[in-house]
This record gives structure tokens, sequence and C-alpha cells, in this order.
């Protein structure tokens, strides 16, 4: 199985109004599918049904969830966009598929690790990346601004934008340009690719690692 970041471009206004008026549409979507999948234990399903509770009367909120719930939590979230899939024109823009293990070679949110040394997070004034860290550190939580291993990341309009300067940046540097052209010049293709082409649509661009 494949395990791989892919791109769909989206109308992210459609999608933050669907998350306030169309949250009752998700979390049964996901409820159903789980309930009819027969993988699940009771205790399981029960945390599903608690935090499913949880979005129709708070929203898609990751604040004060524990650690336990942050899973659950990601799996609305994602599988919100592709319950409203026609709703916020989510249209694909992958032709081949960005590794994470490529991705691990972006630029991070942490100095460098030495050895025997513990990574600590660089200083936001200091950053000279914001946004490709979100994909060397395998995600970014709706809502949030820090990397998280989540498996996805959405940006918005602007964000697309950021992203596409961040990306000229590093890939005109010794180490994005080693970076791309051992990897068959996979972030030209396959990441800045996604990201022009959602720009050139004026639309917002989703990232899925699956």
């Amino acid at each position: 199985m494949s395990y791989n970041w892919c791109f769909h471009s989206y109308d992210d206004d459609a999608f933050e109004q669907a998350l306030t008026h169309d949250r009752q549409r998700i979390v049964d979507t996901v409820l159903n599918e789980i309930g009819e999948s027969g993988g699940y234990s009771p205790k399981e399903i029960q945390h599903y049904e608690r935090i499913a509770d949880t979005i129709a009367t708070q929203g898609f909120n990751y604040q004060g969830l524990a650690e336990s719930d942050l899973p659950i939590m990601d799996r609305f979230v994602f599988d919100a966009f592709h319950t409203l899939g026609a709703d916020i024109a989510f249209s694909p823009e992958s032709h081949e598929f960005l590794s994470p293990y490529v991705a691990a070679d972006l630029p991070s949110h942490l100095f460098k690790k030495h050895f025997f040394s513990r990574a600590k997070p660089i200083p936001p004034t200091e950053r000279e990346y914001l946004y490709l860290p979100f994909f060397a550190h395998l995600g970014r939580r709706l809502g949030e601004t820090t990397p998280s291993e989540c498996e996805y990341v959405a940006l918005n309009v602007s964000e697309v934008a950021h992203i596409e300067k961040e990306l000229v940046k590093f890939l005109a540097t010794p180490d994005g340009q080693a970076l791309d052209q051992s990897n068959h010049e996979t972030l030209s293709k396959d990441f800045l690719g996604p990201d022009r082409s959602a720009m050139k649509k004026g639309k917002a661009l989703h990232a899925k690692v699956s």
C-alpha cells in the first residue's frame, strides 16, 4: 500500500461555511461508516460518538481534547472534505504523489538535532520558513499554527501563496536543489505543481498522507 502526500484543491469559503452548517451530516457519515464496518468495539464507537457530540455542539475544535481524542477528531476532519466533496469543489491536484520521506527533509521548525542533544523549537521570530515545516513534521491540525503528526494539512488561499514562495525559495538553495534532483524532481512536480494549480484556480489546498 502506498504512503504518500496527495493534494486536492477546494473552496475554503464554502468549507468554512459547511463546518458550521453541515456538522451533523459530517459526523453522521463517519458514525455510519464505523458502524457498518464491523471493525470497531462498542467502547471505540462510544468514543467516536462522544467526539461527534462535541463537534455538533462546539464545532471542529481541538482545544481541550485529551490525547486519545485527537486521532478521532482527525478522522472527522479528514472525512469532512470527502463528505462535503461537491459542495466545496474538492478536486484532485496530484498526478503523482509526494513521499513523506522526501518531505521530512524540508525545513523544520526545530533546530537540527545533534548527537545526545534534544531538538528545540526555533523561536517564531527566527524561523525562515513558516509553512514547509508542516510537511516536514507530517501535518498541521485544523485551526492550529504548529505542526502535528496528524497526516493532513489544510491551507487557505493566502497560505497556498505563502507555500509557493517558500518552495521556490527552498528549491533555489543548494539543499533544496540536491533534495529535488536526488528524488526525480518530486518537490517541483508533485508539490509545487499542485500548489500552483490551486493558486491558478483561486482555491485552497488540502494535503493528506494516505
